[in-house]
């Protein structure tokens, strides 16, 4: 299916992670990628299923969607709708 536009998109919504998945484990995961400003889980009392990739520029945003999509398929990579609140 198409995705929406990336055009001026600077964060990624990573999804499908695990509770036992911490927010270090998140930026362990972006080792070595162009860019990255912030890692973010969301939590309320529990992490939830999903987090987020903060980048300096939607270049950097595209690019790293490109590979951490081939690095790792245990998560689903996309382009949030909207910047996290709290940002």
């Amino acid at each position: 299916t198409p995705r929406p536009s990336s055009a001026g998109r600077t964060t990624l919504h990573v999804g499908g992670i695990p509770p036992e998945f911490a927010a270090k484990d998140l930026r362990d995961l972006c080792r070595g990628l162009w860019g990255v400003v912030d890692v973010r889980r969301p939590q309320d009392g529990a992490r939830r299923g999903y987090g987020f990739i903060e980048f300096s520029c939607p270049e950097a945003a595209k690019q790293a969607l490109q590979e951490l999509e081939r690095r790792d398929a245990r998560f689903s990579f996309s382009f949030a709708r909207t910047k996290p609140s709290g940002w």
